[in-house]
């Protein structure tokens, strides 16, 4: 997934059939999957896996603590559902500009290439325990993590997987990352514009 914000787009040779958002398992079984349940009470859940079973895991409805499914996150589905016309905003730029087909999120299993999953579960750590969707830190945590380039994701993501990378940490830089998102000073004019231009729910088909 290039990380270059201006560049031609290339159509890569296809290596097989694309999952969700940008997954590919000819290229790699490296991916992360966003489950969101039926029921609105439960919290979207990001796994990173290593494994890949078809269309066996896009119907599962557990994914098991192992090895080869590492449970990260977990989030209230009301904050999900506020950031997420953002989010496939960007993914599907991103899909878009990179050759990809773009994608829609859907109830149930949504596979993402790997590294647009880092990119995302560190925006989720920093947003995991806002409880309501109106919060003005939401829209500061989207100014803040679109302010980063790919690699500065990529980096923090490691940063803090290394030590704090499970569903219930909440020590070391996984704390830090909450501070840098969610309260790190953004111009009020942005947020207004954020607001004012909030993209429709699963926006940018192309």
């Amino acid at each position: 997934m290039s990380s270059t914000r201006k560049q031609k787009r290339i159509q890569p040779t296809p290596m097989g059939p694309t999952y969700g958002f940008g997954f590919e398992p000819l290229e790699t079984l490296h991916h992360f999957m966003v489950v969101i349940p039926k029921n609105k009470k439960d919290p979207v859940r990001v796994v990173e896996r290593f494994d890949w079973k078809g269309e066996e895991d896009l119907a599962a409805e557990n994914f098991r603590q192992t090895i080869n499914n590492r449970h990260r996150v977990e989030l209230r589905q009301s904050i999900f559902d506020k950031v997420k016309p953002f989010l496939t905003q960007d993914l599907n730029f991103r899909l878009h500009r990179d050759g990809y087909k773009t994608s829609k999120w859907q109830v149930g299993n949504n596979p993402i290439h790997w590294l647009l999953g880092k990119e995302i579960t560190l925006l989720f750590w920093a947003i995991e325990d806002v409880e309501e969707p109106d919060d003005i830190r939401l829209l500061k945590a989207i100014i803040n993590w679109r302010g980063l380039r790919p690699e500065e994701r990529w980096f923090l993501y490691d940063l803090v997987n290394a030590a704090s990378g499970g569903v219930h940490d909440r020590q070391g830089w996984r704390t830090g990352i909450k501070w840098g998102l969610l309260e790190n000073p953004v111009n009020e004019e942005e947020i207004k514009q954020l607001e004012l231009f909030e993209p429709p729910q699963d926006s940018y088909e192309l």
